[in-house]
C-alpha cells in the first residue's frame, strides 16, 4: 500500500462530498413532507373549525339571489333601515365570511405553491367550485363596490381551477365506464 495520489484523494474526497449531498436532499425532501403535512393538518382543523361549519351551514341557507341582497344590504343599507337591522346584516354577512376567508386562505397558499393541486382536490375541490357557483354574483358585487377587484381573487382562482379540474376527472371516469363496459359486453359482439 502506497501513499495515495492527489487525485485520488480527490475522487474520494468527491464520493464523501456527493454521499452528503444525498443525504442532504433527503433530509430536505423528508422536512418538506412533515412541513406539508404540518399545514394540512392545520387546514384541516379549520376546515372543521365550528365557526367555518357554521359559516358554510348558514349559507346553505341563501341562494345566490339572496347574497346579493345581503351584500348590498349591508355595504348601502336603505335609508329607513334601523341600526338593528344594519348590525343584523352585517353580523350575518361576516358569519357567512368566515367559510369564505378560509377558502381564500387555501387559495392563496395554492397559488403560493405551498399547497398542490391534487390536495386541495381531493379534499375540497367540490366545496370549492360550489360555493364559487353559488358566491360568484355577490363577490362580484362587493367588488364593485369596495373598488377593489381583488377581493376574494385567490378563492376564485382555485375555485376555476378546481372546476377544470372536476371536469377532466369526470371525463376520466366516463371513458374509463366506457371502457369497462365495452369489455363487458365484448362477448356479446362474437
Amino acid at each position: 500500500m502506497g501513499a495515495h495520489t492527489a487525485e485520488e484523494l480527490t475522487a474520494i474526497g468527491t464520493c464523501v462530498i456527493a454521499a452528503f449531498a444525498v443525504v442532504a436532499l433527503f433530509s430536505l425532501r423528508d422536512a418538506r413532507r412533515t412541513r406539508h403535512a404540518s399545514l394540512l393538518t392545520d387546514l384541516s382543523g379549520r376546515w372543521d373549525d365550528p365557526l367555518a361549519v357554521g359559516s358554510r351551514e348558514a349559507g346553505g341557507e341563501y341562494d345566490s339571489a339572496a347574497l346579493v341582497a345581503l351584500v348590498d344590504r349591508t355595504y348601502s343599507p336603505p335609508p329607513k333601515a334601523t341600526e338593528q337591522e344594519r348590525r343584523a346584516n352585517a353580523d350575518a354577512l361576516f358569519r357567512l365570511a368566515a367559510s369564505l376567508n378560509l377558502m381564500e386562505m387555501i387559495g392563496a397558499l395554492w397559488i403560493g405553491g405551498s399547497v398542490s393541486t391534487s390536495v386541495i382536490q381531493r379534499m375540497w375541490g367540490a366545496t370549492f367550485e360550489a360555493e364559487w357557483t353559488r358566491w360568484e354574483a355577490a363577490i362580484r358585487r362587493m367588488r364593485e363596490l369596495e373598488h377593489d377587484p381583488g377581493v376574494y381573487s385567490n378563492f376564485e382562482r382555485t375555485a376555476w381551477k378546481m372546476r377544470r379540474c372536476l371536469r377532466i376527472e369526470m371525463r376520466r371516469r366516463t371513458r374509463r365506464r366506457w371502457r369497462l363496459w365495452w369489455r363487458a359486453t365484448d362477448w356479446l359482439r362474437r
